[in-house]
C-alpha cells in the first residue's frame, strides 16, 4: 500500500479485552469519521465486537470477518471484505473511503496482515498500525508476551486505554509496560476519552528517525532492542543477504526493524523498515533528511551475538549492540 497517497489504513490491534472497540466506537459517532469504513475479526464464532458497532457507527459500511483469527487464516477473506466494501461505495454513487479501520482479534499478529494487504490493487492507502494498551494490564501472562510485544512492536501509536478509571500510579505502569515492549515511542495518556480518541486517530506528527537511534533499552527480559551500524562501505545485496539470513533465523522473534542505512552507489539514504518479518519496499530519502545513520531492531528472545553470528553480518560490515551498552565484535 502506497504510503504517500492521501486515505487511510488503520490497523486497530491491542491485546484482548484492552478497549478496541471502545476507542473505535468513540471515534466513529464524531463528525470526523465521516468516509470511514469498518471491518471487524473476531477470533469466536460469535461476531460480538461486530454486534456492539454495528449499533454505533452512524450508517457507516461495515463488514465482519467472524470465526478465525485474521493473521493466520483469512488473509483472502480480509481483501474480499475491503473489494466489497469498495465496490458498495462506487455503486451508492460515493467519493472514495478517507479512511478503513481493521479492528483486529487480540490475538492477531499485525505481520501477516500487513503482507496480505501488500497484495491489495483496488484502492491505493497509506497504512498506519494503532494499538490499545489497558491501564490495569501491565503484566501479561508468559503466553501472551510474544502476541502483544508483536502488536506493541509494530504500533506507530499505543493507547494507554481505561486511564480514566486509573490512579496517576497505575497509569505510570502502564507506560512502564510499553516502553519494555517498544521503547521507541511515547505512548498516548489521557484521562478525558475524548482527548485520547482525538489523538489516537489524529495522524499527528510523525516520531523522528534520530528518535529511533536514540540509546533506549528495553526493559522486558523477553525483549531486546539493538542497533546496527555499518562498520565501512557497505552494498546494497550484502545488506539485503543479512536481512534475509535475519528472518529465516528469527522468524516470528523479529518484532520490528526500521532506520536508515548509506549503501555504495547510492546518493540517497535507504529507510529499511519491517513489521515483524514483513519488510516494506526500501524507499530513497534525501540524505539530509536526517543524519541519523543505521537500524534499530527490535526483537524477542535473542542477543547480539545472534545477530551477527551469521556469516551475511561480517560481509556486509556490520556491528550490534544492545541499546543498554553491550556491544557483540565481528570477527
Amino acid at each position: 500500500m502506497n504510503p504517500d497517497c492521501g486515505a487511510e489504513f488503520i490497523l486497530l490491534t491491542g491485546p484482548l479485552g484492552s478497549g478496541k472497540t471502545t476507542l473505535l466506537l468513540d471515534f466513529l459517532a464524531t463528525p470526523g469519521a465521516a468516509g470511514t469504513g469498518v471491518i471487524v475479526n473476531e477470533a469466536g464464532a460469535i461476531d460480538v465486537d461486530g454486534a456492539v458497532l454495528s449499533t454505533g457507527t452512524n450508517g457507516l459500511p461495515l463488514a465482519n470477518l467472524p470465526n478465525g483469527c485474521i493473521c493466520c487464516s483469512q488473509g483472502d477473506n480480509l481483501l474480499s471484505a475491503i473489494d466489497a466494501l469498495i465496490a458498495e461505495r462506487a455503486t451508492n454513487g460515493q467519493t472514495p473511503f478517507r479512511r478503513l479501520v481493521l479492528e483486529c482479534s487480540g490475538l492477531a499478529y499485525p505481520g501477516p496482515i500487513l503482507r496480505s494487504l501488500a497484495n491489495f490493487r483496488q484502492q491505493t492507502f497509506r497504512t498506519r498500525i494503532l494499538s490499545t494498551f489497558d491501564a490495569f494490564g501491565a503484566s501479561p501472562d508468559d503466553a501472551m508476551v510474544p502476541i502483544v510485544a508483536a502488536q506493541l512492536a509494530a504500533a506507530q501509536a499505543v493507547v494507554i486505554t481505561k486511564a480514566e478509571m486509573a490512579d496517576a500510579a497505575t497509569r505510570n505502569r502502564a507506560v512502564s509496560a510499553v516502553a519494555s515492549y517498544n521503547p521507541l515511542l511515547e505512548p498516548i495518556v489521557f484521562s478525558d476519552r475524548v482527548a485520547r480518541m482525538a489523538a489516537a486517530f489524529s495522524p499527528g506528527p510523525k516520531a523522528s528517525l534520530s528518535r529511533f537511534m536514540a540509546d533506549q533499552p528495553a526493559s522486558h527480559p523477553r525483549i531486546k532492542v539493538f542497533q546496527v551500524g555499518c562498520t565501512g562501505p557497505t552494498t546494497w545485496p550484502s545488506i539485503s543477504d543479512w536481512l534475509d539470513s535475519l528472518v529465516d533465523m528469527l522468524g516470528g522473534r523479529l518484532l520490528r526493524v526500521k532506520g536508515l542505512i548509506d549503501v555504495d552507489g547510492c546518493p540517497d539514504a535507504l529507510l529499511i523498515e519491517s513489521v515483524g518479518t514483513t519488510f516494506s519496499t526500501p524507499r530513497r530519502l534525501a540524505a539530509h533528511v536526517s543524519p541519523a545513520r543505521g537500524l534499530i531492531i527490535i526483537a524477542r528472545d535473542t542477543n547480539a551475538e545472534e545477530l551477527v553470528g551469521l556469516p551475511e553480518a561480517a560481509a556486509a560490515g556490520l556491528a550490534v549492540r544492545e541499546t543498554s551498552g553491550r556491544a557483540a565484535n565481528l570477527h
